[in-house]
């Protein structure tokens, strides 16, 4: 899978984080959405949130952002 070379997931994860916090809650998810148009609910945005939060502390660190949005190597068969 190649990259894309106009996405930049440090970007992406400022723009997630609308406090600058340094951490990307359920509620930052929320109002990306909706600032784009899109209403979801908090359970969905829950349900986002856990996808991306590794260690279910209830935030999003920058490093689970990363490794989330970066392409994955497809495994290899034996």
């Amino acid at each position: 899978m190649r990259r894309n070379p106009f996405f930049d997931e440090h970007e992406a994860f400022r723009l997630v984080d609308s406090t600058s916090s340094g951490l990307v809650s359920k509620d930052d998810i929320r109002f990306l959405m909706e600032s784009r148009g899109y209403f979801i609910s908090d359970s969905e945005a829950r349900a986002v949130a856990k996808k991306f939060d590794f260690n279910r502390d209830g935030v999003i660190t920058h490093n689970e952002f990363v490794s989330e949005v970066r392409p994955k190597r497809p495994s290899r068969r034996m």
